[in-house]
């Protein structure tokens, strides 16, 4: 241990000397002290060979983990639930969120005398898509644990999860319901548990005891956090939280890796080899020990996978699904109802959203939802359905009702399918020329043209599996392209695209300026229309519009002033529509539709604004310097 800890400080010294972020000094202490502990208290199983030889390519065996905790290591672990994982405040049991659910809906149902009775009885019930209103704690404010706490929290999430012990117990809890589910498909299910098949026994928990004690607390844990921290701040408990979950859900994620065991003697002479050159030999002979008689052990790895990247989940994890039900299932209704706080309006942020949000759909793969979609419909085999109530057991008063399903959260997921849709959209159609090319320039050059398009389909067809949508399911109506001429580029004349006045079935009525009618108010109150957020669109002048980010402010200013002068000096625009403009006493909306209405009654008006774009005035002086370089190539 103090051989590896110097390594650990030579390489702390390298990345203060060479200027690498890196973290303090006291944490690197705590964070290998915790993994210290973690090793003591909770080993994970060992894979040696058999005949105790060197070598690959044998049998293996394992030191089973399927034993009790002794008296310090439960100890240990409880101390950790109690001060770390639980903490402060702790969720209310469902019973209690339960209560609070419908004492809430009681109250406002009895201020609604038009509510009929069995709509009033069937909305007291919560289900799945209530679960981030029944994780708010009671009567105390949560208070979000250090960032250290978090950090320990999620290595002791992935110490746990990488335990060999678990991969082995799951295969063989996973290999007996498999041959239980052949039998019910065959008619053939046994009805004494005296036969030879080990398939017809009754089957054991296939969680190790430290899983088993912890997985309330990691549950409330995950819960609190995801619906408690700030999901913009990278660092906050939300996203920790996450990434907790995100382990657990997916231990699959680990591949088990070999590496050679060297003995070492206590060299105290002194000198001690830097992190480089301890690094160097470790990989010469871990390569050598692949064909040389060097003792080899095999150790987990995690391989973060990518956001679009497949599920490497295979059939031998089934039963963990089973024995983790309610943490894939409440987690994820959790976030679907958050993720569309995400920022998805905003060209820098859009990116890390989408990727958020695909990193945890991407978990929902087809054989996953269905191993779910069978434990909470009711159609698992009798052994998993054996799992799923030793789960519930466990999970005790936070066990939420057996009879939620992942179709209740339909309208969350469809509702952040509809946001991320339409703010790309949105985004799409309010680029122009220099925007297109950055973005066609950006995806040639990083190899992913189209990418965007791709994502948002594959997107699309992992939520309609996972809530079980129709195949022809579409986010947004598709609106008619509108043709772009030069004079609106240009700002030289009105815009006169029309897009206001399309007629559309699923769109409701409104008036020529785009507010809506009393009609289409009535309509949408009824629930015969909705509104498409693509529909919102700039209400006001363009060459009065608030400066844009690639705008100069100064140069705005000047150009607003000399288009109206040249305006109003060749008769384009009256003196008088141009007083009433900035002397009309009335509200910011109505004042930016007058300016609209103003606006689209003129045919043909001069606008300079694009001498202000930072853009144009960067390519004019490109082109200059161009004309400026071939003039005096010819004229010398």
């Amino acid at each position: 241990a103090n051989q590896e800890w110097e390594i650990q400080l030579q390489d702390q010294l390298r990345r203060m000397r060479y200027g690498a972020a890196t973290t303090a000094y006291g944490q690197r202490v705590y964070s290998h002290l915790m993994a210290s502990y973690l090793k003591y208290y909770l080993p994970h199983g060992v894979y040696h060979r058999p005949d105790g030889g060197g070598g690959v390519g044998t049998t293996t065996q394992r030191v089973d983990g399927g034993a009790p905790l002794d008296r310090t290591a439960e100890l240990f672990l409880r101390l950790v639930i109690e001060f770390w994982v639980e903490g402060q405040v702790s969720p209310p049991t469902f019973a209690e969120g339960i209560q609070r659910y419908r004492n809430g809906r009681s109250a406002f149902l009895s201020t609604s005398s038009s509510s009929a009775s069995s709509s009033s009885s069937s909305s007291l019930n919560p289900t799945l898509r209530d679960s981030l209103e029944l994780t708010q704690p009671l009567k105390t404010t949560y208070i979000s644990p250090p960032s250290q706490i978090q950090i320990g929290v999620l290595n002791l999430v992935r110490h746990l999860v990488s335990d060999v012990s678990v991969r082995n117990m799951v295969k063989t809890a996973s290999m007996s319901c498999q041959r239980r589910q052949t039998q019910e498909r065959e008619g053939r299910v046994p009805t004494t548990t005296t036969d030879d098949d080990d398939a017809t026994a009754k089957i054991s928990w296939c969680l190790p005891p430290a899983m088993t004690t912890i997985q309330p607390s990691i549950f409330n844990y995950i819960r609190l956090g995801l619906t408690s921290g700030s999901i913009h701040e990278r660092r906050s408990i939300f996203h920790r939280a996450l990434e907790a979950w995100l382990v657990w859900v997916e231990p699959w994620n680990y591949v088990m890796k070999r590496r050679a065991v060297v003995v070492t003697g206590n060299n105290n002479n002194g000198s001690s080899s830097s992190s480089a050159t301890h690094r160097a030999g470790e990989f010469l002979r871990n390569a050598a020990a692949t064909v040389s008689s060097h003792r080899v052990e095999y150790y987990p790895a995690y391989v973060k996978p990518k956001p679009t990247s497949p599920s490497t989940y295979s059939s031998q994890w089934e039963a963990y699904i089973v024995a983790n039900l309610n943490l894939y299932t409440v987690p994820l209704a959790i976030f679907l109802k958050r993720a569309r706080e995400l920022d998805f309006s905003s060209t820098n942020e859009y990116p890390r959203s989408l990727a958020l949000v695909q990193r945890v759909l991407r978990v929902f793969s087809k054989q996953v939802v269905t191993v779910l979609n069978s434990v909470l419909n009711r159609r698992a085999d009798a052994l998993s359905a054996s799992l799923a109530t030793m789960h519930r057991d466990n999970l005790k008063a936070f066990c939420p009702p057996s009879s939620w399903t992942l179709a209740d959260c339909q309208l969350d997921a469809t509702n952040l399918l509809e946001e991320v849709f339409s703010q790309y959209q949105k985004r799409k159609n309010e680029m122009d020329i220099f925007d297109r090319i950055d973005a066609r320039l950006n995806a040639l050059f990083s190899g992913k043209i189209g990418s965007d398009e791709t994502a948002l389909q594959s997107l699309l067809s992992q939520v309609r599996y996972l809530m079980h949508l129709p195949q022809d399911y579409q986010v947004l109506p598709e609106e008619p392209k509108s043709s772009r001429g030069w004079g609106s580029f240009l700002g030289l004349g009105s815009r006169k695209d029309g897009s206001l006045l399309v007629e559309n079935l699923l769109v409701p009525e409104r008036d020529a300026s785009g507010r809506l009618t009393d009609k289409g108010r009535a309509q949408i109150y009824s629930g015969m229309r909705k509104c498409n957020p693509i529909d919102v669109h700039f209400v006001g002048d363009p060459l009065l519009a608030r400066v844009k980010t690639y705008e100069i402010p100064v140069l705005v200013e000047l150009t607003v002033q000399a288009s109206n002068y040249l305006n109003q000096k060749l008769g384009l625009v009256s003196e008088a529509d141009v007083a009433e403009g900035q002397t009309a006493d009335e509200d910011t909306l109505s004042k930016h539709y007058h300016e609209m209405e103003r606006y689209q009654k003129t045919l043909f008006r001069i606008n300079l604004r694009f001498l202000a774009d930072s853009r144009n005035i960067i390519f004019a002086y490109a082109l200059w310097w161009l004309f400026r370089t071939i003039g005096g190539l010819f004229s010398s």
